[in-house]
Protein backbone atom coordinates (compact mmCIF):
# COMPACT_ATOMS: atom_id res chain seq x y z
CA UNK A 1 0.00 0.00 0.00
CA UNK A 2 2.94 2.52 0.67
CA UNK A 3 4.59 2.01 -2.49
CA UNK A 4 1.23 2.68 -4.09
CA UNK A 5 0.74 5.46 -2.05
CA UNK A 6 4.12 6.47 -3.72
CA UNK A 7 2.64 6.21 -6.98
CA UNK A 8 1.14 9.81 -7.21
CA UNK A 9 4.46 11.04 -5.64
CA UNK A 10 7.00 9.45 -8.55
CA UNK A 11 4.67 10.71 -11.21
CA UNK A 12 4.22 14.39 -10.08
CA UNK A 13 8.29 14.26 -9.63
CA UNK A 14 8.67 13.21 -13.29
CA UNK A 15 6.38 15.36 -14.87
CA UNK A 16 8.56 18.59 -12.63
CA UNK A 17 11.50 17.09 -14.28
CA UNK A 18 9.80 17.16 -17.91
CA UNK A 19 8.42 20.20 -17.03
CA UNK A 20 11.99 22.01 -16.24
CA UNK A 21 13.52 20.41 -19.11
CA UNK A 22 10.92 21.65 -21.56
CA UNK A 23 11.05 25.40 -19.69
CA UNK A 24 14.51 24.97 -20.25
CA UNK A 25 15.17 26.43 -16.37
CA UNK A 26 13.32 29.17 -17.11
CA UNK A 27 11.54 30.30 -13.62
CA UNK A 28 8.75 32.60 -14.28
CA UNK A 29 7.84 35.38 -11.59
CA UNK A 30 5.67 34.01 -8.89
CA UNK A 31 2.02 33.89 -9.42
CA UNK A 32 -1.03 34.59 -7.28
CA UNK A 33 -3.86 32.43 -8.74
CA UNK A 34 -6.16 34.60 -6.70
CA UNK A 35 -5.10 37.77 -8.97
CA UNK A 36 -6.13 35.72 -12.35
CA UNK A 37 -9.66 36.41 -13.73
CA UNK A 38 -11.38 33.60 -15.58
CA UNK A 39 -15.16 34.87 -16.59
CA UNK A 40 -16.58 30.88 -16.04
CA UNK A 41 -20.45 32.46 -17.38
CA UNK A 42 -18.49 33.21 -20.83
CA UNK A 43 -19.77 30.81 -23.78
CA UNK A 44 -18.16 32.76 -27.02
CA UNK A 45 -15.78 30.43 -28.74
CA UNK A 46 -12.01 30.67 -27.74
CA UNK A 47 -12.37 31.68 -24.35
CA UNK A 48 -10.45 31.03 -21.48
CA UNK A 49 -8.44 32.33 -18.95
CA UNK A 50 -5.02 32.67 -20.85
CA UNK A 51 -7.19 34.98 -23.86
CA UNK A 52 -8.64 37.29 -21.13
CA UNK A 53 -6.63 40.28 -21.75
CA UNK A 54 -6.53 41.10 -17.87
CA UNK A 55 -4.35 38.46 -17.54
CA UNK A 56 -1.73 39.57 -19.95
CA UNK A 57 -0.84 36.04 -20.47
CA UNK A 58 -1.32 36.12 -24.49
CA UNK A 59 3.05 36.30 -25.48
CA UNK A 60 4.66 35.01 -21.88
CA UNK A 61 5.67 32.04 -23.88
CA UNK A 62 7.86 33.97 -25.97
CA UNK A 63 10.84 33.93 -23.18
CA UNK A 64 10.47 30.22 -23.42
CA UNK A 65 10.73 30.33 -27.29
CA UNK A 66 13.95 32.18 -26.95
CA UNK A 67 15.50 29.93 -24.76
CA UNK A 68 14.51 27.24 -26.61
CA UNK A 69 15.85 28.90 -29.99
CA UNK A 70 18.94 30.02 -28.37
CA UNK A 71 20.41 27.55 -25.75
CA UNK A 72 23.64 25.86 -25.64
CA UNK A 73 22.16 22.63 -26.13
CA UNK A 74 19.27 21.30 -28.21
CA UNK A 75 18.60 24.88 -29.72
CA UNK A 76 15.97 25.36 -32.27
CA UNK A 77 18.16 27.36 -34.51
CA UNK A 78 21.08 26.37 -36.24
CA UNK A 79 23.98 28.67 -37.40
CA UNK A 80 24.94 28.21 -40.99
CA UNK A 81 27.30 30.74 -43.05
CA UNK A 82 27.40 34.31 -43.59
CA UNK A 83 25.58 34.52 -39.90
CA UNK A 84 22.77 33.02 -40.69
CA UNK A 85 20.21 30.98 -38.81
CA UNK A 86 18.06 28.45 -40.23
CA UNK A 87 15.52 25.87 -38.10
CA UNK A 88 16.60 22.64 -37.17
CA UNK A 89 14.25 20.04 -37.73
CA UNK A 90 15.51 16.78 -35.51
CA UNK A 91 15.32 19.54 -32.68
CA UNK A 92 12.27 20.86 -32.94
CA UNK A 93 10.90 17.30 -33.96
CA UNK A 94 12.58 16.22 -30.63
CA UNK A 95 11.33 19.19 -28.23
CA UNK A 96 7.88 17.82 -29.74
CA UNK A 97 8.37 14.42 -28.74
CA UNK A 98 9.47 15.98 -25.42
CA UNK A 99 6.17 17.41 -24.87
CA UNK A 100 3.72 14.55 -25.62
CA UNK A 101 6.06 12.86 -23.55
CA UNK A 102 5.45 15.29 -20.84
CA UNK A 103 1.40 16.05 -21.26
CA UNK A 104 0.73 12.35 -21.10
CA UNK A 105 2.52 11.97 -17.63
CA UNK A 106 0.67 14.94 -16.89
CA UNK A 107 -2.95 13.19 -18.04
CA UNK A 108 -2.07 10.51 -15.07
CA UNK A 109 -0.86 13.07 -12.37
CA UNK A 110 -4.25 15.40 -12.77
CA UNK A 111 -6.01 11.91 -12.54
CA UNK A 112 -4.06 10.98 -9.44
CA UNK A 113 -4.55 14.24 -7.99
CA UNK A 114 -8.23 15.27 -7.68
CA UNK A 115 -10.04 12.65 -5.55
CA UNK A 116 -12.19 9.66 -7.20
CA UNK A 117 -10.45 10.23 -11.26
CA UNK A 118 -12.81 10.64 -13.74
CA UNK A 119 -13.88 8.35 -16.22
CA UNK A 120 -10.74 8.41 -19.17
CA UNK A 121 -12.84 8.99 -22.02
CA UNK A 122 -13.90 11.90 -20.32
CA UNK A 123 -10.66 13.20 -19.48
CA UNK A 124 -9.78 12.68 -23.20
CA UNK A 125 -12.35 15.55 -24.03
CA UNK A 126 -11.51 18.06 -22.30
CA UNK A 127 -10.98 21.58 -23.86
CA UNK A 128 -8.46 24.36 -22.87
CA UNK A 129 -11.17 26.92 -24.35
CA UNK A 130 -14.53 27.43 -25.63
CA UNK A 131 -15.39 25.53 -28.33
CA UNK A 132 -19.01 26.36 -30.61
CA UNK A 133 -20.44 22.93 -29.38
CA UNK A 134 -18.50 22.94 -26.10
CA UNK A 135 -17.40 24.69 -22.76
CA UNK A 136 -14.02 24.41 -21.86
CA UNK A 137 -12.67 21.84 -19.50
CA UNK A 138 -9.81 23.84 -17.71
CA UNK A 139 -11.27 26.83 -15.23
CA UNK A 140 -9.78 28.55 -12.08
CA UNK A 141 -12.10 29.84 -9.22
CA UNK A 142 -11.23 31.36 -5.90
CA UNK A 143 -7.62 31.00 -6.94
CA UNK A 144 -7.66 27.76 -8.26
CA UNK A 145 -7.20 25.20 -10.71
CA UNK A 146 -10.06 22.92 -11.99
CA UNK A 147 -10.83 20.37 -14.59
CA UNK A 148 -14.93 19.91 -15.03
CA UNK A 149 -16.09 16.55 -16.83
CA UNK A 150 -19.79 15.86 -18.29
CA UNK A 151 -21.87 12.70 -17.80
CA UNK A 152 -24.15 12.01 -20.59
CA UNK A 153 -25.63 8.81 -19.15
CA UNK A 154 -29.16 10.64 -17.87
CA UNK A 155 -29.72 12.90 -20.63
CA UNK A 156 -32.08 11.00 -22.65
CA UNK A 157 -34.34 11.13 -19.19
CA UNK A 158 -33.26 14.19 -17.46
CA UNK A 159 -32.35 16.46 -20.62
CA UNK A 160 -29.50 17.73 -18.18
CA UNK A 161 -25.38 16.79 -17.90
CA UNK A 162 -24.44 16.10 -15.08
CA UNK A 163 -21.10 17.94 -14.13
CA UNK A 164 -18.02 17.56 -12.48
CA UNK A 165 -15.68 19.79 -10.65
CA UNK A 166 -12.33 18.19 -10.13
CA UNK A 167 -9.43 20.76 -8.08
CA UNK A 168 -6.01 20.19 -8.30
CA UNK A 169 -3.57 20.67 -5.78
CA UNK A 170 -1.27 23.71 -5.43
CA UNK A 171 1.24 21.79 -6.97
CA UNK A 172 -0.37 20.59 -9.50
CA UNK A 173 -1.93 23.84 -10.43
CA UNK A 174 1.51 25.13 -11.08
CA UNK A 175 2.30 22.49 -13.40
CA UNK A 176 -0.81 22.44 -15.30
CA UNK A 177 -0.40 26.27 -15.42
CA UNK A 178 3.06 26.27 -16.72
CA UNK A 179 2.07 23.70 -19.77
CA UNK A 180 -1.00 25.98 -20.58
CA UNK A 181 0.72 29.69 -20.36
CA UNK A 182 4.25 28.39 -21.66
CA UNK A 183 5.34 24.66 -23.02
CA UNK A 184 2.24 24.12 -25.13
CA UNK A 185 2.04 27.59 -27.14
CA UNK A 186 6.27 26.72 -27.64
CA UNK A 187 5.67 23.74 -28.86
CA UNK A 188 2.26 25.16 -31.21
CA UNK A 189 4.94 27.78 -32.44
CA UNK A 190 7.29 25.61 -33.61
CA UNK A 191 4.42 23.59 -35.45
CA UNK A 192 3.78 26.57 -37.31
CA UNK A 193 7.53 28.27 -37.59
CA UNK A 194 9.87 24.73 -37.77
CA UNK A 195 6.96 22.90 -40.08
CA UNK A 196 4.06 25.74 -41.52
CA UNK A 197 1.36 23.32 -39.84
CA UNK A 198 -1.26 25.46 -37.93
CA UNK A 199 -2.60 23.88 -35.21
CA UNK A 200 -6.55 24.18 -34.73
CA UNK A 201 -6.80 21.90 -31.53
CA UNK A 202 -8.76 22.68 -28.59
CA UNK A 203 -8.45 19.28 -26.72
CA UNK A 204 -6.21 19.42 -24.04
CA UNK A 205 -4.81 15.94 -24.40
CA UNK A 206 -3.56 15.58 -27.62
CA UNK A 207 -0.29 15.05 -29.35
CA UNK A 208 2.10 17.84 -30.64
CA UNK A 209 4.24 15.33 -32.85
CA UNK A 210 1.62 13.98 -34.65
CA UNK A 211 -2.12 14.43 -35.79
CA UNK A 212 -3.90 11.75 -34.41
CA UNK A 213 -6.14 11.90 -31.31
CA UNK A 214 -4.82 10.48 -28.14
CA UNK A 215 -7.67 6.99 -27.00
CA UNK A 216 -7.70 5.55 -23.56
CA UNK A 217 -5.21 2.64 -24.44
CA UNK A 218 -2.48 6.02 -24.59
CA UNK A 219 -3.59 6.38 -21.19
CA UNK A 220 -3.41 2.87 -19.95
CA UNK A 221 -0.04 2.49 -21.28
CA UNK A 222 1.06 5.36 -19.40
CA UNK A 223 -0.65 4.31 -16.29
CA UNK A 224 1.03 0.86 -16.40
CA UNK A 225 4.74 2.17 -17.21
CA UNK A 226 4.25 4.92 -13.91
CA UNK A 227 3.51 2.02 -11.83
CA UNK A 228 6.10 -0.31 -12.86
CA UNK A 229 8.69 2.64 -12.31
CA UNK A 230 6.74 3.34 -8.65
CA UNK A 231 6.11 -0.06 -7.25
CA UNK A 232 9.40 -1.78 -8.73
CA UNK A 233 7.76 -4.96 -9.31
CA UNK A 234 6.72 -6.91 -12.29
CA UNK A 235 2.79 -5.93 -11.52
CA UNK A 236 0.67 -3.38 -14.28
CA UNK A 237 -2.05 -1.41 -12.77
CA UNK A 238 -4.84 -0.55 -15.63
CA UNK A 239 -7.28 2.07 -15.43
CA UNK A 240 -9.90 -0.64 -13.74
CA UNK A 241 -8.01 -1.66 -10.95
CA UNK A 242 -6.93 1.50 -9.78
CA UNK A 243 -10.82 2.98 -10.22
Amino acid sequence: MDQFRHLAHKTFHQATVQCRRLMYDYEPDELVFGDLRDRLSETAPGYCFLTDDKNGLGDSYLAVFMRACTAPVDRLLKTRSHNQSAWDADAAQAYLCAHDAFLKTLMVLIQLDSGQGARVSELLTLEHSNIKSRLRGICIYGGQMFSVTRHHKARLTTNREFQVARFFSRQVTALMYRYLVYIRPVAYAILRKCFQFEPQRTLLFTPASQSMRWTTKVFTEELKRLGQDALGVDMEINVQLYR
